[in-house]
């Protein structure tokens, strides 16, 4: 028990050095984190009523910015990252604010990627100048998760998710926050069931962990042909460290 205890203990420590995500739940302007449809994803621009009267027809307008880039090759940085494109979405005086809060899809159009990898975005409204409209000034993150596609030197997009306030409105890492508190409280099946949560919604240390709990029996019953998976899932997303592991316990099970 106490090898399983210091065990999760390094984890979660290390796991404080990769995160860098959400503290808390926020009311979702996304449903859940995103795969894309012919190479698309989609946010929700909410606009709202104050007061009495009607609102002003506006269309409100979206810029995007690279914010990073991890995981991927050395050549790929900042600066010659690929980058998304966002449409627009419109409302007519009919069809405008409302007091709940009008909700309309907003398109994001994803670029070519070359290479495995976590890039970062910054989405920011385009202030305009028409009376009567409060434009928001609150920025929103979007992660897109790139991974190996089935051919040989192909890449797909895993997931795509998207922040406000930098907490994260998918909740994979709220759940895999969650996964660390109780580890560190040694709540280790709680901790398991946490840290499958987080995996299942693509956060890729949480699937590298969860790799690592069912290798060792951490929570729930040990499955070296499951972690495995889950290594290989990580790894496929450049997580180096669950490469090694997958490769590791490979060499085990084959001989």
């Amino acid at each position: 028990m106490k090898k399983t205890k210091k065990l999760l203990a390094c984890l979660i420590a290390a796991a404080t050095m990769f995160t860098m995500g959400s503290t808390a739940f926020e009311e979702e302007t996304v449903n859940k984190v995103q795969t894309p449809v012919e190479g698309k994803v989609q946010f929700t621009k909410e606009y709202n009523l104050i007061g009495e009267g009607s609102s002003p027809a506006e269309t409100f307008n979206f810029t995007i910015e690279n914010a990073g880039v991890t995981d991927a090759s050395e050549k790929v940085n900042v600066k010659n990252m690929p980058t998304p494109t966002a449409g627009s979405v419109s409302y007519t005086k009919e069809d405008g604010a409302t007091i709940d809060g009008n909700k309309k899809t907003v398109d994001v159009t994803l670029p070519t990627y070359e290479s495995v990898g976590v890039y970062t975005y910054t989405i920011k409204e385009t202030a305009g100048t028409t009376a009567g409209v409060d434009y928001d000034t609150d920025s929103v993150t979007m992660k897109v998760t790139v991974v190996n596609g089935e051919a040989l030197g192909t890449f797909k997009v895993e997931s795509v998710s998207f922040a406000k306030n930098e907490n994260k409105l998918a909740n994979d890492e709220a759940a895999f926050k969650m996964y660390m508190m109780c580890g560190a409280a040694g709540d280790y099946i709680n901790a398991a069931k946490w840290c499958e949560q987080a995996a299942q919604r693509g956060n890729v240390d949480a699937q590298f962990h969860y790799g690592v709990l069912l290798q060792q029996g951490i929570g729930l019953s040990a499955n070296k042909q499951l972690a495995l998976q889950w290594y290989k899932r990580s790894a496929m997303a450049g997580h180096i460290e669950a490469k090694k592991r997958h490769d590791e316990l490979l060499a085990i099970i084959n001989l």
